[in-house]
């Protein structure tokens, strides 16, 4: 994964703004009909470390979201037999607090819990949610914290050749960074240094400027290339308000 990552860097020199169009989404839980204004085409600049775009981009990428029960769209169609599992759960307790207080990665982790996907997805949303809670210090460490664990679970069952190893490794040490562990950080890049699977320039650059940053240590967001440390800091891209908004039950107007 960052290969293609560090391949969108360098095609990032066209630049265009995010695009968008309303589309209409009935909720499978409750039935309940909106309409939301989703991203269509983007144009990514830059990248920090923890794998963030920045520039004419939406991260994370926007999900349908009930305006009801709050449940989030994480699949195009559900069957019957996912949405009678899932809705004792979304419209249970636990989920609607969270709801009023957490945004829609977080909610989607939650959901991955209780379905015990695996952990990679699970932290990968947790990461997701961070990046939305950015605002609210305490309430995005939480999310860096269950994002770490969920991964450092993940990585400890993969092997050297699988497709998310390095991607992994390398996430890894950025949230413990993230988190102000830096010795933990610092002795996990210096072995990711020496590593034959870690030789080839791109991961060297990351890990190079991964061990400046924890010397210094600084644990705040930075981007892959320390040239785009401003870049990465201004405002990212939001989508405009959509121009209509339908909330209607079947059968009502």
């Amino acid at each position: 994964m960052i290969r293609c990552l560090l391949l969108l860097l360098a095609l990032a020199g066209t630049a265009f703004s995010v695009n968008s169009i309303e589309q209409d989404f009935t909720c499978p839980f409750d039935s309940h009909s909106w309409r939301q204004r989703m991203e269509t085409s983007a144009s990514p600049k830059g990248m920090r470390l923890d794998l963030r775009q920045f520039g004419d981009v939406i991260q994370p990428a926007t999900l349908p979201q009930c305006p009801k029960c709050r449940a989030v769209l994480f699949m195009e169609k559900f069957d019957a037999r996912t949405v009678d599992k899932l809705r004792p759960f979304v419209q249970g307790r636990d989920f609607q607090q969270a709801a009023e207080k957490y945004p829609s990665y977080y909610l989607l982790a939650l959901i991955q819990e209780w379905t015990k996907a695996p952990p990679i997805f699970v932290g990968h949303s947790y990461l997701k949610a961070s990046w939305q809670l950015e605002q609210k210090p305490n309430a995005m460490r939480q999310c860096l914290e269950r994002a770490h664990s969920n991964l450092a679970k993940a990585f400890a069952s993969m092997k050297g050749g699988d497709a998310e190893f390095a991607n992994t490794a390398l996430l890894l040490g950025e949230l413990e960074r993230r988190l102000g562990r830096f010795e933990a950080a610092k002795e996990r890049f210096q072995a990711l240094r020496d590593a034959e699977a870690f030789k080839e320039p791109g991961f060297q650059k990351i890990i190079q400027r991964e061990l400046e940053l924890i010397t210094a240590s600084e644990s705040a967001p930075r981007s892959i290339d320390a040239k785009s440390d401003a870049a990465a800091a201004e405002p990212f891209a939001v989508l405009p308000d959509s121009e209509t908004s339908k909330s209607t039950t079947p059968g009502k107007k």
